[in-house]
């Protein structure tokens, strides 16, 4: 938890300014996977956490993964029949690899996008649609911004169709394009939202799937599947080559959230990370493209809500 602690206040100092103007809106729900939730109207600023234990490559190469986040957002227009947002995310990882290995990046990989979201309401259905400039590089390319170029540059981009059936139904139709699965993809977003009673919302969309259990003490559970992965553009250490680190698992996990109050709430999950796939060049030039044996850890995030 020190360490965790101690992330999380890097994480804030580095990035302070961005709590002056943090909001969000269900326009957000696309690009966080959240396709069937429509109740986040609220501004909002959430940190999220967690580590993996270690597990080996399959050359025999023991890796150690953890993450830091830090997500915020604002609302630019809200009308009636059409919303703009902005978010602005961060995210930190690290990959740490024994000595048997020595890859051309030090592991510290960073990720900053800043997904713009529109949304068209009619009676019926909604549009949402989002693009999203990032850079993903590792820590010594944010130290001397004159390294990067196209390479360290992505963009993601959403459309979602949402069509409702009542006030407990709708289904969905729409594509994505990201790094989710590792290298560069255009895939299609599908499926059907249900929720059978006030206290159940089910998520039976792919690629995220999620069955949420709402309590009236502020507890919800949550079970989840879904890809995680990103391509990210690293230099080695003197800075003379470059090359990319690319990882992609799937993420299966239990989440417990709880409501403290209006404006705080607090979730930790226990997570899963299997068919883990890596991708990256080693200090000597080769290439390795290797799998991992699944992992598991958890994952402690919190929220404030404005």
């Amino acid at each position: 938890m020190t360490n965790i602690c101690r992330r999380l206040w890097f994480i804030i100092r580095g990035t302070a300014f961005i709590a002056c103007a943090a909001s969000t809106s269900d326009l957000h729900a696309a690009i966080d996977n959240r396709y069937c939730d429509n109740q986040m109207d609220q501004h909002h600023i959430d940190f999220r956490s967690g580590k993996l234990q270690d597990a080996p490559l399959d050359t025999g190469t023991e890796v150690a993964f953890s993450r830091d986040e830090l997500s915020t957002g604002m609302i630019a227009n809200d009308e009636k029949t059409h919303s703009l947002a902005i978010d602005l995310n961060f995210q930190y990882t690290i990959f740490s690899f024994d000595n048997s290995i020595e890859p051309m990046t030090n592991g510290h990989l960073h990720s900053w996008d800043l997904p713009v979201n529109w949304r068209s309401k009619r009676a019926g259905y909604t549009l949402d649609y989002y693009l999203a400039p990032v850079i993903s590089v590792s820590s010594n390319g944010l130290k001397n911004p004159g390294l990067l170029d196209h390479d360290s540059l992505q963009l993601w981009t959403g459309m979602i169709y949402k069509k409702e059936h009542g006030h407990r139904d709708a289904w969905l139709l729409g594509f994505r394009s990201d790094h989710r699965f590792g290298p560069y993809r255009v895939y299609p977003v599908a499926g059907f939202c249900w929720r059978p009673d006030e206290n159940w919302q089910l998520q039976l969309v792919l690629p995220d799937f999620s069955i949420r259990r709402l309590f009236s003490n502020g507890i919800s559970i949550k079970l989840f599947a879904e890809p995680d992965g990103n391509k990210w553009h690293v230099f080695s250490k003197d800075e003379t080559t470059d090359s990319d680190f690319i990882y992609n698992a799937i993420v299966t996990g239990l989440s417990i959230e709880w409501q403290i109050h209006s404006t705080v709430w607090l979730e930790f999950s226990a997570v899963r990370h299997s068919k883990r796939q890596f991708s990256f060049t080693l200090d000597d030039g080769t290439l390795l493209d290797t799998d991992a044996g699944s992992s598991t850890g958890l994952t402690v995030a919190a929220g404030v809500l404005f």
